[in-house]
């Protein structure tokens, strides 16, 4: 297992100033965030992580692809901004490319068309990763919900949602980033109930707190039950890559340390 430390945590920093920053908190590992910003200086951020020594464990797309991706008729632009992507996280040979599923439609507007769509892109997507050595692992991401219906946010959300895309628990085709900030906002399950549901299909971890109002803050800022949590992804036997993803407000070097030694006490 290894513990990582996301770029977006300090994504306001030049890439020397974020290398320093992950080695003085501790970590050996780091996960890129393709921001717009370093999609322009990924030579800069791939020399400061190897200059002190960092792994990249992980690459994650940048945001802009979420609305993009499940948009009917735009195959053609969502799948020439994801080959741009492709090419900018295999230049830090990372194992792992994760990767949002694309915006649910509005209110009103049926949303199989939306999800066929990003299965569609989706797979076209994972081969191409594939061929530059990258899996690519899918992150359940926020849902906004009214009375058990959901009116805002993006595709696979819910458990329900996310089986729509990896398949089956016996024969999955897709694995998945499992976000704790963003489960905690389905209220169909909690939290440690969404890592058993999804079991061996997490191959990855973002960790962060929340509150219900603000997401990806340091552990114990907000409601989540970490001890459930930490349990949970113990007794599914996950051995994969938890990534420290914090808001850059919350990005202290001494939060940092904390978090990272919690962590390391709890799973390794």
């Amino acid at each position: 297992m290894q513990i990582s430390i996301s770029t977006g945590c300090l994504h306001h920093l030049p890439p020397d100033q974020i290398a320093d920053m992950a080695v003085a908190a501790g970590f050996q590992c780091v996960e890129v965030l393709l921001n717009g910003g370093l999609m322009q200086n990924i030579e800069a951020m791939r020399l400061a992580l190897r200059s002190r020594g960092l792994t990249v464990s992980a690459v994650h797309a940048p945001f802009y692809l979420d609305w993009l991706l499940s948009a009917p008729g735009k195959q053609d632009e969502a799948m020439t901004a994801a080959s741009a992507v492709i090419e900018a996280a295999a230049q830090f040979e990372a194992p792992i490319l994760t990767i949002h599923p694309g915006k649910s439609p509005p209110l009103g507007i049926p949303t199989r068309e939306y999800i066929e769509t990003a299965a569609s892109n989706l797979a076209s997507i994972r081969k191409a990763a594939a061929q530059q050595g990258m899996e690519l692992l899918l992150e359940n991401t926020a849902g906004l919900y009214f009375l058990g219906i959901k009116i805002a946010g993006q595709l696979a959300s819910s458990p329900e949602e996310m089986e729509r895309f990896l398949g089956p628990p016996d024969a999955p085709h897709m694995f998945m980033t499992f976000d704790t900030s963003h489960a905690f906002t389905i209220k169909s399950t909690t939290v440690d109930g969404y890592i058993y549901r999804m079991n061996s299909r997490i191959k990855s971890v973002h960790l962060s707190d929340t509150n219900g109002l603000t997401d990806h803050l340091p552990i114990g800022y907000g409601k989540l039950e970490f001890h459930r949590i930490f349990s949970a992804l113990r007794n599914v036997g996950f051995d994969g890559n938890v990534t420290l993803e914090l808001r850059p407000s919350f990005s202290s070097l001494e939060e940092l340390r904390r978090n990272r030694i919690l962590v390391e006490t709890e799973l390794l």
